[in-house]
């Protein structure tokens, strides 16, 4: 028999907020992940992690609640430079969302925004944590990216932050090949097309299970 061969999956579960981020304009860092799907390393206890999340915990609203978003495999290939590293082209244009740009570290507590600004100010990818992106479906390993956070709008690029890969904080951005944004399963069921341009604090709300951001939106 031969090898077999990891299946690449193309929908990526939203786990809410970078561990310790607030929405703007607040001062209430989040202390528990606050997505729709739990968190659990099997091989490492972590205390931002909630391994069960249940309907009672949901208290946003189903309806007002991202579980699942689309989410595209990378399928680039990266080149050689003169002097040996890797390095990625930007070509064609919506690569970005496929590449992740790695920050510093995950300590800190920033607001969403800053957030934002942070993993925006990194001007190149890194090849060792873009290539597994999405090329592993039943991976629970962080850099295949098979959870999401509701930082960046869709299509936007990847932050992936140096010491997160045990702990899930790993800024991936739902992406698709549709034409100005993506579709999204909300824990209600429904699935809705999200736009590229939809409001910030919008998307930000609908990534949290339980934070009542939901409330200014109705």
């Amino acid at each position: 028999m031969g090898t077999a061969l990891p299946v690449p999956g193309s929908y990526s579960a939203n786990i809410g907020w970078p561990m310790g981020a607030s929405f703007p304009g607040t001062n209430s860092p989040i202390t528990k992940h606050n997505g729709f799907m739990g968190l659990v390393n099997r091989k490492r206890a972590v205390s931002w992690h909630s391994e069960r999340v249940a309907a009672k915990d949901v208290t946003d609203g189903l309806s007002n609640t991202a579980a699942v978003s689309e989410r595209m495999i990378n399928n680039l290939v990266p080149s050689r430079g003169f002097f040996g590293g890797e390095f990625y082209a930007m070509t064609p244009a919506n690569s970005i969302a496929v590449m992740s740009f790695c920050g510093g570290s995950t300590g800190g507590s920033r607001a969403l925004d800053r957030w934002i600004t942070y993993c925006g100010g990194v001007t190149s990818p890194d090849p060792r944590f873009s290539k597994p992106h999405g090329k592993s479906w039943i991976s629970g390993w962080t850099l295949v990216a098979n959870t999401y956070m509701h930082v960046f709008p869709p299509n936007e690029r990847n932050c992936h932050l140096y010491g997160g890969e045990d702990d899930g904080t790993n800024i991936v951005t739902p992406s698709s090949h549709h034409v100005g944004g993506l579709h999204t399963l909300m824990g209600d069921g429904r699935v809705i097309f999200n736009t590229v341009s939809i409001d910030r604090p919008l998307w930000w709300s609908i990534g949290s299970r339980n934070g009542l951001e939901d409330e200014q939106f109705e």
